[in-house]
């Protein structure tokens, strides 16, 4: 089961995956975003059964930011964070588009 909507610029959406024959959720996503004319802010939640006989889940927040700074010109950064052991992934970008293309 998975919906989204969309207003001014704003996106929410969910997602579960629901096992109907043991009967138990075994994936849930959330996440919230942001989109204006020169950036892009998002959260996201996610929610992954790691462990089919303890049903451990292992549990992931990111938040993801993109900046335009030109045309042609964007950069950007996420933070993730695994909520399960505490363990934190940082990574950065650019992107330059080419003349040719």
């Amino acid at each position: 089961l998975s919906c989204g909507a969309l207003y001014m610029g704003v996106l929410a959406g969910a997602e579960m995956t629901y096992n109907s024959t043991k009967g138990e959720i075994t994936k849930q996503n959330a996440a919230v975003g942001y989109t204006a004319s020169d950036f892009s802010v998002s959260a996201h939640y996610i929610g992954i059964e790691t462990n089919k006989k303890t049903k451990a889940v292992s549990s992931l927040a990111k938040l993801a930011y993109a900046h335009n700074l030109s045309a042609a010109t964007t950069v950007g950064a996420e933070v993730e964070r695994n909520l399960s052991d505490g363990a934190t992934a940082f990574s950065v970008g650019y992107a330059k588009k080419l003349t040719s293309g």
